[in-house]
């Protein structure tokens, strides 16, 4: 079982992709972890579309961070599960 007490941060990213790659990558491997994120994506996304940018395109993910926590005793493994395909 992973706690704030024997857990420890693999990877913190803004990139969704490199997130759910990873996820698979440990989920592959066999390694438990747990998820979190910062950050108020859904309120940027509105103020981003209300106001408008020049070029018209709007940014959805600049205001997550992604992060992925694995057992301190794991962490080894994980990293080299996640860096394994890359």
């Amino acid at each position: 079982m992973i706690t704030i007490f024997n857990r420890k941060e693999l990877m913190i990213t803004r990139d969704m992709d490199r997130y759910a790659n990873a996820k698979d990558d440990l989920k592959a491997a066999g390694i438990d972890f747990t998820l979190g994120s910062k950050g108020n994506n859904f309120k940027h996304a509105t103020a981003r579309a209300r106001t408008g940018m020049p070029n018209g395109t709007v940014s959805y993910d600049s205001g997550m961070v992604y992060i992925i926590y694995v057992h301190e005793k794991d962490y080894n493994r994980a990293v080299a599960a996640i860096h394994r395909n890359k």
